[in-house]
Formats: C-alpha cells, structure tokens, sequence
C-alpha cells in the first residue's frame, strides 16, 4: 500500500471510529513526536467534535468555540495517527456577506508537533477541498487580529487583506456586556473561483 494510501485510510477510519461513539470524549493529542516536514502530513476531515477538542488545546486566544454546530467543515493534518493541526469553516459570521458564495475560516489552531510551513500547507489543501465540495461558494474569508498577527499565513498562501476598520467601544442595548475597545483587523480572502 502506498503511504498516501495509508494515511487516507487512517484518516477514513479515524473519522469513522469518532463517530461511531467517542463525539463526547475530550481528546488529548499526542505531541510526544515532532514531525519534522509537511511531507509527513495527512490532510483530512475530521468530526466538530474532533476540532473543538484540538483548537481548546492550541489556540492560544480563542481556545473555546461556541456554536459548534454552526461549522460547515472541519478540517485536521495528522502524522502518525495523532491531530497536529485544526481548522473549522462556516458561513460568514458578518450577516451582510454573502451567506451562499462565501465560506468563513472561523479558527486555524496548530499544535507544537507540527512542523513548519503546516499553516499554507493546510491552507492551500482546504480551499481546494471546499473548492470541489461545495460548488456554489467563490470566495474563502478570514479575520485576523492585528494585535498579534501579520498575516504571514494569509500572505504566503496568496491571499488579499482588507482593513476592517478602527475597533472601538462597544455595548448591547441591554447594557449587559462591558464597554471594550475591540482590535483593529484585517479581513483576508481568497477567489477559488474564476468569477
């Protein structure tokens, strides 16, 4: 059987093992070994569960999702049968973006057994699965906090950036949600297809 066989298969039966009874469970992921290139990376779908439980272990500021049920598509690199990265899609989060041509990476969590270069290698492997997957959607979204991020990752999968705008304070009608100056961001995105 050829490696990428095998690891198709591993990913098959992971998934199916998943969800035949272990949705519930936390998952603690193996980073015992470092894998030390991409190429020994498997690329997969993987369960919400099995991306609620990664992204909780390695997204150092959005650790906890909330709908969960609300993710289109996950997705997972593996090598050697453990999870080294995560990622979770939907529909836009903004409302005015287009809910049926437009797909929102909602979180990206890479664990520390992952080796270089696993972000674009991830990157370019998703927009091309949801590409075939989902015939109607153009165009791939993400939001990054620039705080804390560049967007190297965005950048060197050839995506564009957009500023979003200064953040600013902000409260519900309601008043039950503090005053909290929000980070200024950058929206990225991708065409997966020629308009």
């Amino acid at each position: 059987m050829l490696v990428a066989d095998a690891a198709r298969s591993q990913c098959r039966d992971w998934f199916a093992d998943f969800e035949g009874g272990l949705m519930g469970q936390l998952i603690q992921f193996d980073a015992a070994t470092k894998c030390e290139h991409v190429s020994q990376l498997s690329f997969c779908r993987i369960t919400r569960e099995r991306f609620a439980s990664g992204n909780s272990q390695w997204h150092r500021t959005l650790p906890e999702i909330g709908a969960l049920n609300t993710m289109r598509i996950c997705f997972g690199a593996m090598v050697d049968g453990e999870l080294v990265a995560v990622a979770a899609w939907s529909n836009p989060v903004a409302r005015m973006i287009d809910q049926v041509s437009v797909m929102e990476l909602r979180r990206f969590a890479i664990g520390p057994a992952a080796p270089r270069d696993t972000a674009s290698w991830m990157m370019s492997r998703m927009a091309r699965h949801i590409r075939d997957l989902f015939p109607k959607v153009e165009t791939l979204i993400s939001y990054s906090n620039d705080d804390e991020h560049h967007g190297t990752i965005y950048k060197a999968s050839n995506w564009t950036g957009k500023p979003v705008g200064i953040g600013g304070p902000w409260n519900n009608q309601r008043g039950n949600r503090t005053a909290e100056r929000l980070p200024n961001k950058t929206r990225w995105e991708l065409k997966i297809r020629k308009q």
